[in-house]
């Protein structure tokens, strides 16, 4: 289907009803069906049809909490544990980013936590 230069592929698109009850109409475009699923992932994010965040926060933390991890080993296996500049700096560049990822999206509901990290991050350098 093309209108106004919009060009929906009908293969690749899909329908979640958020919050629905019961039995949806078949949706179609172009005498084709498209699929109604209970979750999609759009940009990266994963929404559910219960429409909270809570599935897509715990899938956005995993990124970050491997970052974070990896940022640990390299610096024990590196002997770098005496230079903390160089920890934060490591942290700054790889996990920071990983969790940083659509953090607008998912990441309001644990803005208070976050705050909490940061003061005890800093009071440790």
């Amino acid at each position: 289907m093309q209108c106004k230069s919009l060009i929906v592929n009908v293969q690749k698109s899909e329908i979640v009803c958020f919050n629905g009850q019961g039995n949806l109409p078949v949706f179609k475009l172009n005498d084709g069906e498209l699929a109604n699923k209970d979750t999609f992932k759009f940009l990266g994010m994963h929404f559910t049809k219960t429409a909270t965040l809570q599935e897509a926060a715990a899938r956005a933390s995993q990124p970050s909490l491997a970052a974070a991890y990896r940022v640990c080993e390299f610096v024990r296996s590196h002997a770098l544990t005496d230079r903390p500049h160089t920890y934060v700096w490591l942290a700054k560049t790889y996990a920071v980013p990983a969790g940083m990822y659509a953090s607008q999206v998912w990441g309001t509901a644990y803005r208070d936590k976050v705050q909490k990290l940061i003061v005890w991050a800093r009071s440790a350098i």
